[in-house]
């Protein structure tokens, strides 16, 4: 999707701004704070605008990390959300894995190695998930603890 993405941006689609990128942490709101926010995933709207789908499609097409930041700023958009995903991925590792939270690790590298994902859809749902995850775990360890607690005292 890249290639197509490029070359019908700028030179038909302008490009959306680079400001698309300091709207998404807006979209870690949960929808209970936020009623009206919009969709995370735009691969309807993907496939309408630049697949040439009817307005009715249902089908839904991942721009992937490159191809969004493209839309938003060009090459310097790409680069941006390529780099954002690198330090995403440093973060975690060193957040997770270094510090022996490897379950939490292994719990979000599948949404990194899905091909298709958009960079808004990424960063939203790895945090997201990233809480989801450490809270099961903590519970997990708070609930194995107090276990082992009790088997010690008698």
């Amino acid at each position: 999707m890249p290639g197509l993405i490029m070359a019908r941006t700028p030179s038909t689609l302008p490009y959306e701004g680079f400001g698309q990128f300091f709207t998404i942490p807006a979209y870690i709101l949960p929808r209970f704070l936020w009623p009206g926010k919009p969709l995370i995933s735009r691969g309807i709207w993907f496939s309408i605008t630049y697949l040439e789908d009817s307005e009715e499609t249902q089908s839904s097409t991942g721009m992937t990390i490159f191809g969004e930041g493209y839309v938003f700023a060009g090459w310097f958009g790409t680069v941006f959300a390529s780099v954002m995903v690198g330090l995403g991925l440093a973060l975690l590792y060193r957040n997770t894995v270094a510090v022996g939270l490897i379950p939490i690790y292994l719990g979000l590298l599948p949404k990194f190695l899905d091909v298709e994902i958009e960079f808004t859809a990424l960063f939203v749902g790895a945090i997201q998930q990233s809480v989801a995850l450490f809270l099961v775990y903590a519970v997990m360890i708070i609930l194995s603890h107090r276990q082992t607690a009790r088997g010690s005292r008698e």
